[in-house]
């Protein structure tokens, strides 16, 4: 445990770092991301930026309230094995 705490510390883990993204569907939403952006006049492509940022400011919160209900989660069950 120690190890783990050291490399937590030091910058050494993080649990962002273990995130993989299914290149397939990356390039599919960026090149419809595209293809949508053609068809946009200026006032169009500024509404669909501010979109794309909000929704991920909202996937961003999602993610975190997510990996923190699994961390307690997750002390739960050690709480519990130890009883």
């Amino acid at each position: 445990m120690n190890n783990t705490l050291d490399d937590l510390f030091l910058g050494n883990l993080s649990p962002t770092d273990q995130q993989k993204f299914n290149k397939e569907l990356m390039g599919k939403l960026c090149r419809s991301e595209s293809e949508l952006i053609e068809l946009l006049n200026d006032k169009e492509k500024e509404l669909f930026d501010s979109f794309v940022k909000t929704q991920l400011e909202l996937n961003a919160e999602t993610a975190l309230e997510n990996f923190k209900h699994g961390f307690k989660l997750g002390c739960c069950f050690i709480i519990e094995a130890l009883k």
